[in-house]
C-alpha cells in the first residue's frame, strides 16, 4: 500500500489508542468529553499527516500533528496523580504555543511579523509559568485567577491577529487563510470564554464550557480541510483559463481569465510579439514567465508577490494559459501554411490554364497556319495536275495532311478550346457531347464564371463523359450544371458498370478549394457531384440553355 495511504490510517489507529489511554479516567464520568477531547487530538494528528503529503506545508503539517499529540497529552491531568498533571500542564503549554504559531503562519512556513513571534513566545512563558506555578506549589486564588485572565487575554488577542491577517490578506492567499482563520479565532474565543466562565460560574458550567471549547477547536482541522478543497477547486480553474481562450483566444481575455483565476485584478500579461516586454519592470510584482512545450518564451505574468505562496495554483493555471496560447499560435501558423498552399494550388491552376491557352494559340496561329497554306499549296497542284503520274501522290498527301489537321484541332482543343474561351461552359460541353458515339443529355445555364472554374467545369466534364464511354461501357449520360451566387455545381451521370474512382477529378476540384462526391456502387453507374467555388460573371440573355 503506498505511504501516501498508510500515514493517514497509521494517525488515525495511534491516535484513537492514544485518546483512550490519556483520557480513560474520563470515560465514566464525563463520556462525552473524553469523546470530544480524543476527536479533537485524533483530527489535529490526521490533518497535520493530510497537511504534510503536500509540498508547500510539510512544515505545517509537521507541527499541527504535534499539537494534536500536545493536546491528548493535556488529558493526562486526568489521571489526578501530581506529576500527571504537571506533565497535562506543560502539554497545555505546548498545544497552545505550537498551535498558535501554525495558525498565525498558515499558508505561509514561518512568523512574519515580528507581532507574531512575540505573541507565540509570550503565549509559551505565560502557559509554562502558570503550569510550572500550579504543579510545583500550591499558589492562592489570587495568583490561579491572575493566571486565567492573562490567558483569557492571550486567547482574545490571538483571534484578533488572526482577523487582522485575513484582512490584510488578498486574492488567492485570503481563500486560503479565511476557512483557517476564522475557526482559529473562533477556537480562540471559545477557549477565553472557558477561562472567563472557570473565574465567573460555579463547577456546574465547567463541563459545558470544555464541550464547547472542544467543539470549537474541531472546526479548526475542519477550516484545513476547507482551504485544501478551496486550493483544488483554484487548481481547477486552469480549465475556466482553456475556455475562456479558446472562446476569445486574445491578449486580452487571456488577462481578464487569469486575473479571475488568481485572483488578482491587477495582474499584466505581457506576450512576445504582441505586447512586447524584454524584461519586467521593477514593480516589485511576481513575474512568471510563460513558457511554451519546447521551453521557448511565450510571454510573461506580473502578479501579487503573494502568490508566490500559491506555487502549485500558479504552476497549474499559467501552464494551461501556456499550452492554449502555444495552441492558438500553432493553429494560426498552420491556418497560415494552409492558406499559403491554397494561393499557391490556385497560382499553379491559373498557370496551367494560362499555358493551356498559349499552346493553343501557337496551335492555331502557327502549325494551323502552316497546315493550312500547305492545303491550299496542294489543292492548286492538284488542279493543275490532272492526269499526271504524281496525281495519286497528291491525293494521298492531301488524305494525309487533312488528317493532321483534324488530329492537330483535337490536340488543340484538349489543351484548351477556344470556343469555352469565347462562347462560354455551355457551348463548350456541346462540341464534347458531338464527338462522342452517345447521346448526352446537357442542361446547362448561359452564363459564364471565372476563366478557373469554367476551364475545371470543362475538363472534369469532358473527363468523365470519355470514361463513361470507354470503361464504364454506359448507353445514357447526363450533364447538369447548376449556380448560386458564389459557386458553380456540376453533376455527370452515366448508367454503366460503376466501380470509378476518378482521383484527377478530385485533384482538380482540390486545386480550387472546391468539394467532390463521387457515387459509384459496382454494377450501379456512377455519379460525379462537384461543387466549385466562384462567382457567376455574365447572365446571357434567356432562352441560351442547352
Amino acid at each position: 500500500m503506498p505511504t501516501s495511504r498508510i500515514a493517514p490510517i497509521a494517525a488515525l489507529v495511534a491516535g484513537g489508542i492514544a485518546a483512550v489511554a490519556v483520557g480513560w479516567p474520563m470515560w465514566t464520568p464525563s463520556p462525552v468529553q473524553a469523546v470530544l477531547n480524543g476527536a479533537v487530538g485524533v483530527t489535529f494528528l490526521l490533518t497535520g499527516v493530510l497537511l504534510r503529503s503536500g509540498d508547500d506545508q510539510r512544515g505545517n503539517g509537521l507541527r499541527l500533528g504535534l499539537v494534536g499529540f500536545a493536546w491528548l497529552g493535556v488529558w493526562l491531568e486526568a489521571y489526578g496523580t501530581r506529576p500527571l498533571v504537571l506533565v497535562g500542564w506543560l502539554f497545555g503549554a505546548l498545544f497552545v504555543s505550537v498551535g498558535a504559531a501554525v495558525l498565525l503562519r498558515y499558508p505561509e512556513d514561518r512568523l512574519a511579523h515580528r507581532l507574531h513571534r512575540g505573541f507565540v513566545v509570550a503565549a509559551f512563558g505565560w502557559t509554562v509559568a502558570g503550569s510550572l506555578a500550579r504543579g510545583l506549589f500550591t499558589p492562592g486564588p489570587g495568583v490561579l485567577v491572575m493566571f486565567n485572565i492573562g490567558a483569557a487575554v492571550l486567547a482574545v488577542l490571538f483571534s484578533g491577529l488572526l482577523v487582522a491577517r485575513l484582512v490584510r490578506a488578498r486574492g488567492l492567499r485570503r481563500q486560503d487563510l479565511m476557512p483557517v482563520a476564522v475557526a482559529a479565532a473562533g477556537a480562540g474565543l471559545a477557549l477565553g470564554f472557558r477561562l472567563v466562565g472557570s473565574l465567573l460560574s460555579t463547577t456546574s458550567l465547567a463541563s459545558p464550557l470544555r464541550a464547547a471549547e472542544a467543539t470549537a477547536l474541531l472546526a479548526v482541522p475542519g477550516g484545513f480541510l476547507v482551504a485544501a478543497v478551496r486550493r483544488r477547486l483554484a487548481r481547477a480553474a486552469a480549465a475556466e483559463v482553456i475556455l475562456a481562450l479558446e472562446r476569445s483566444p486574445s491578449v486580452e481575455s487571456l488577462r481578464d481569465a487569469l486575473r479571475r483565476a488568481l485572483r488578482d485584478p491587477l495582474l499584466d500579461v505581457y506576450v512576445s510579439g504582441l505586447s512586447g516586454l524584454a524584461e519586467p519592470p521593477a514593480s516589485g510584482r511576481l513575474a512568471v514567465p510563460l513558457l511554451s512545450s519546447d521551453g521557448d518564451r511565450l510571454g510573461l505574468i506580473l502578479t501579487d508577490p503573494a502568490l508566490a505562496r500559491n506555487a502549485a495554483t500558479v504552476r497549474a493555471v499559467v501552464g494551461a494559459a501556456a499550452l492554449v496560447l502555444e495552441n492558438s499560435r500553432l493553429q494560426a501558423g498552420l491556418r497560415d501554411r494552409l492558406a499559403e498552399v491554397v494561393d499557391s494550388r490556385a497560382r499553379i491552376v491559373e498557370a496551367g490554364l494560362t499555358e493551356r491557352r498559349r499552346l493553343e494559340r501557337d496551335l492555331h496561329d502557327g502549325a494551323q497556319q502552316l497546315l493550312f497554306g500547305l492545303s491550299m499549296r496542294l489543292g492548286t497542284l492538284r488542279a493543275y495536275g490532272a492526269g499526271q503520274p504524281w496525281q495519286a501522290m497528291v491525293d494521298h498527301a492531301v488524305t494525309d495532311l487533312r488528317a493532321a489537321q483534324q488530329e492537330l484541332r483535337e490536340l488543340a482543343q484538349g489543351l484548351h478550346p477556344a470556343l469555352l474561351g469565347t462562347a462560354g461552359l455551355g457551348p463548350a460541353l456541346e462540341s464534347v457531347a458531338s464527338r462522342l458515339p452517345l447521346p448526352v443529355r446537357l442542361a446547362v445555364p448561359a452564363r459564364r464564371w471565372d476563366p478557373p472554374v469554367e476551364a475545371a467545369a470543362y475538363f472534369i466534364a469532358a473527363e468523365a463523359l470519355t470514361n463513361a464511354v470507354k470503361h464504364a461501357r454506359a448507353t445514357d449520360l447526363t450533364v447538369t450544371v447548376a449556380d448560386d451566387a458564389d459557386a458553380l455545381r456540376l453533376t455527370v451521370t452515366d448508367d454503366g458498370i460503376g466501380g470509378a474512382e476518378p482521383r484527377s477529378v478530385r485533384d482538380r476540384v482540390a486545386a480550387l478549394g472546391g468539394t467532390c462526391v463521387v457515387t459509384s456502387p459496382p454494377g450501379g453507374g456512377t455519379a460525379i457531384s462537384v461543387e466549385l467555388p466562384g462567382s457567376s460573371l455574365v447572365v446571357d440573355p434567356p432562352g441560351a440553355a442547352l
